[in-house]
């Protein structure tokens, strides 16, 4: 038999609320994680799609831009990306869609999504998977495998925390 010989120490209280407390506190903890672990694969996940060092085809697009109500039209180079590369940022919107949501306590979305319809720009599935005419250019799957570790480190770091293991 296990005899528990618990005597009067101010600890004691401390100890016993975060016990009862223990899956609120466990909640907070994977949330404030899974939180963090969201905003780092949403920074690596830009970092690699502006990084210059594509090595896919160069040529020449139009860029359109208004300036005081008038259209500008100018032709700049643009160096795409190669197949199994991160997609190459030429108008920013694939970059600006990537995105992270915490729902609950339990889950975390991590994608490309518009800001003003709430769905991914329509070709980044396309990149990601690649169609019949064009190789795949993966950016959340590498992300995912090349941030595992960090986020799990978050997630257990924010847990430990939340239930008062320094």
């Amino acid at each position: 038999m296990i005899k528990f010989d618990i005597q009067a120490d101010p600890q004691n209280a401390q100890s016993f609320m975060v016990m009862e407390n223990i899956d609120v506190n466990v909640a907070r903890g994977l949330r404030q994680g899974f939180y963090f672990a969201g905003k780092d694969m949403v920074r690596y996940c830009r970092g690699m799609i502006n990084d210059k060092s594509k090595t896919g085809r160069l040529y020449m697009l139009s860029k359109e831009r208004t300036v005081k109500g008038i259209k500008k039209i100018r032709k700049v180079k643009h160096q795409a990306s190669s197949p199994g590369q991160f997609p190459a940022n030429f108008t920013g919107k694939l970059n600006d869609s990537i995105d992270f949501e915490v729902k609950g306590w339990d889950e975390m979305l991590f994608g490309a999504r518009d800001q003003y319809t709430k769905h991914g720009v329509d070709y980044g599935k396309y990149l990601e998977i690649g169609t019949k005419r064009m190789a795949a250019r993966p950016f959340l799957k590498p992300t995912i495998e090349a941030r595992q570790k960090n986020c799990q480190g978050f997630v257990v770091h924010e847990v430990n925390k939340a239930i008062g293991i320094k």
